[in-house]
């Protein structure tokens, strides 16, 4: 049987134990061909005894081939944490006696970007320590929203009622621009969160209904919106306005299912 892990030749042979070969290309773990010298094994010296016994019984000659190959397949384990570990370090490593999925593990628990000085998941309180100027209310929903200027543009938050307490599960902000162009906005954005996992742009219909829409995937379960929309004001000028919106898609969720069900009408 033969398999192998192909570097652009055949492993040099042992002198005296046989050769172990494969091709990554034509790979079929069917046809795996492994040549060994029995005799080598027995005579040889170079195993300890218990494992030469081993080979010499009946029965054992299949066992010894899988072990042979799981040692084959360790050192290619090794081979390649090695090789991911001199990378960006986004692979694999060990780490005691367990293997870690190193660049999986860092992701997760992981926050999308602040907006306003504010992150998802804060609370009132939290939010009010940042923005002093926090104003409070409900919305038409009966969603609790808070609302405060900074640095030029609008911010709203809503909070979740959740059991652990209120939290923050969604951040929208807004903001006129009149220097800057729609396509100096979106060339920022793109440039400083990477290339959008939705883009779209309509450039004819209503003024209202003109602009573009793109989305990220800025964290674990939190989506970002970014919507321009662009208009002719009064002097001749043109305004972009420029809205964010950051959402925690499993705070949402978790708002949602914890809302009472409606009832029959009357």
């Amino acid at each position: 049987m033969a398999a192998a892990y192909h570097h652009g030749h055949d492993a040099t042979p042992h002198p005296r134990i046989g050769r172990f070969r494969a091709h990554r290309d034509d790979f079929d773990p069917d046809e795996i061909e492994l040549d060994v010298d029995l005799d080598a094994i027995n005579h040889g010296g170079w195993a300890p005894e218990w494992l030469r016994d081993r080979f010499r019984r009946p029965g054992w000659k299949g066992a010894g081939i899988l072990v042979l190959l799981v040692a084959v397949s360790l050192g290619a384990l090794g081979l390649f944490v090695q090789t991911n570990e001199s990378g960006d370090g986004e692979g694999w490593s060990l780490s005691g006696t367990g293997l870690l999925w190193d660049g999986f593990l860092r992701n997760r628990g992981r926050e999308g970007p602040p907006i306003g000085g504010i992150t998802l998941g804060l609370s009132p309180s939290a939010v009010r320590g940042t923005h002093p100027n926090l104003a409070m209310a409900e919305d038409e929903l009966g969603d609790t929203v808070g609302a405060f200027h900074f640095e030029g543009a609008l911010y709203n938050v809503w909070f979740a009622d959740l059991p652990t307490g209120d939290k923050a599960y969604r951040i929208q902000y807004s903001q006129d621009f009149f220097s800057l162009s729609e396509a100096d906005l979106l060339s920022r954005m793109r440039e400083r969160y990477g290339p959008p996992v939705v883009s779209e742009c309509r450039s004819a219909g209503p003024a209202t209904r003109r602009g573009c829409h793109l989305r990220w995937w800025v964290g674990d379960n939190q989506a970002l919106d970014a919507v321009t929309r662009t208009r002719a004001t009064a002097d001749g000028g043109v305004k972009t306005t420029l809205t964010m919106t950051l959402i925690d898609t499993d705070l949402d969720a978790k708002r949602v299912h914890l809302l009472p069900a409606a009832g029959p009408e009357d």
